[in-house]
């Protein structure tokens, strides 16, 4: 009988160690978020393409004649980095076209006046983006600061933003 018992224990322990391991190789593991170091002479969305989501960029103190798009779930934190536009092409600094992104640190400065994309643009209309953070950032706008186009759940806050129209909703 305790032969009997033993084996069936056994049998059901193998079974769950087994059962335990199946599940394991299925169901994803969220690993610990990589934290990418961009510098001055680096471009921002090299960085922020090679991204995973929940990784977090971190721009460090420099000035940077570019500007980038948030495609993915990130934190795009800056130590002291300048994005300037001035004698640039661009028409905004960042566009957010993803859910749960944070933006914290910047100081944005030349936007062109006479540009209506702004220097943070949410530009995915029809509420495609759901949730995200804008914050401690400064901006110097010609025309528009922050511009929300549908997103929802965008949390803007301690922000200085000198502009014409510091935070323009168009539709959220």
């Amino acid at each position: 009988m305790v032969n009997k018992v033993s084996r069936k224990l056994i049998g059901t322990i193998v079974m769950l160690v087994l059962f335990s391991s199946i599940i394991t190789g299925i169901l994803p593991v969220k690993a610990d978020p990589v934290t990418i170091d961009v510098y001055p002479g680096d471009i921002i969305q090299n960085a922020i393409d090679s991204a995973s989501p929940g990784d977090i960029v971190v721009v460090n103190s420099g000035i940077y004649h570019q500007n980038f798009i948030v495609t993915k779930p990130l934190t795009v934190v800056s130590l002291g980095a300048i994005l300037d536009l001035a004698d640039t092409v661009y028409e905004t600094a960042i566009s957010i076209v993803s859910s749960s992104v944070t933006i914290s640190g910047f100081t944005i400065r030349n936007i062109p006046a006479e540009v209506h994309a702004g220097a943070i643009h949410f530009p995915v209309p029809s509420g495609g983006v759901d949730g995200g953070i804008v914050e401690n950032n400064i901006i110097d706008s010609g025309f528009y600061g922050i511009v929300l186009n549908g997103p929802s759940n965008i949390i803007i806050r301690n922000n200085i933003i000198t502009a014409v129209n510091p935070v323009y909703l168009i539709s959220s």
